[in-house]
């Protein structure tokens, strides 16, 4: 029985210590805890990164191709000048690689002895004009003129033929008679003569006209000449090789 209450006490005692143990443990942890700064806090700034910003738009879809090998172009053309003349002027900068737009101008010939010859014919057709003009002019005159004169002449007619009904009586002489045949004979000439004149003039007016339209051809013929002094790309590429 002895031997059973020292055990007893014992556990007791140990239990008992172990708990004072951990009591004075965790004082001393929270004493030591206490003591202990807390760390600074420190607020630290997030670098910004740059964006750019693109308007979306629709629009076709280019894909780029990389690759190695010859480009061969789709369309060569050789420009030429189609008229002859001194090269005065070539757009700078126009070499082998060089890109050109369409209408672009990249050659000048001296345009001088072109522009004279504009000049003149402008004036070849400014007469001719003139020359149509005046003739159709005439023409018009020849008309009226032979419309009086068909008129003048109905009217000696219509007086011989009553001077013919009257020549059985002596109302009128026969030299009244002669006179008005001769008036007759006279208009009738001059009818034809007018007639006549009138064909002249229309087959003038004709040649008139004709050259009037060979003088505005040459006129048209110059101007295009004195535009072909400028030399312009067809159409959109790049310069393969100059030769002025």
């Amino acid at each position: 029985m002895a031997i059973e209450k020292s055990t007893k006490w014992r556990i007791a005692v140990s239990v008992l210590l172990s708990l004072a143990f951990l009591v004075v443990a965790r004082a001393a942890f929270r004493a030591l805890a206490s003591l202990k700064r807390p760390p600074e806090r420190v607020e630290q700034e997030i670098p910004r990164a740059a964006v750019r910003c693109v308007r979306v738009t629709r629009g076709p879809f280019r894909e780029t191709l990389v690759g190695y090998g010859r480009a061969r172009a789709l369309r060569t053309t050789e420009v030429a000048a189609e008229v002859t003349g001194t090269v005065v002027w070539i757009a700078p900068g126009l070499e082998a690689g060089t890109s050109v737009a369409e209408g672009d101008e990249v050659v000048r010939l001296d345009p001088r002895d072109h522009e004279q010859e504009v000049a003149r014919t402008a004036a070849d057709l400014a007469q001719a004009t003139a020359v149509r003009e005046r003739r159709e002019r005439e023409l018009v005159a020849v008309a009226d003129q032979l419309e009086v004169a068909r008129e003048e002449l109905a009217v000696a007619e219509r007086e011989l033929e009553r001077a013919e009904a009257l020549s059985g009586d002596d109302t009128l002489s026969q030299q009244e008679r002669d006179e008005r045949r001769r008036l007759r004979s006279s208009l009738t000439r001059g009818v034809l003569q007018l007639e006549w004149r009138q064909v002249e003039v229309t087959a003038t007016l004709d040649a008139d006209r004709a050259a009037e339209a060979k003088a505005a051809a040459a006129l048209a013929r110059a101007r295009l000449d004195l535009e072909r002094c400028t030399v312009r790309a067809p159409y959109d590429a790049r310069v393969r090789e100059r030769f002025a």
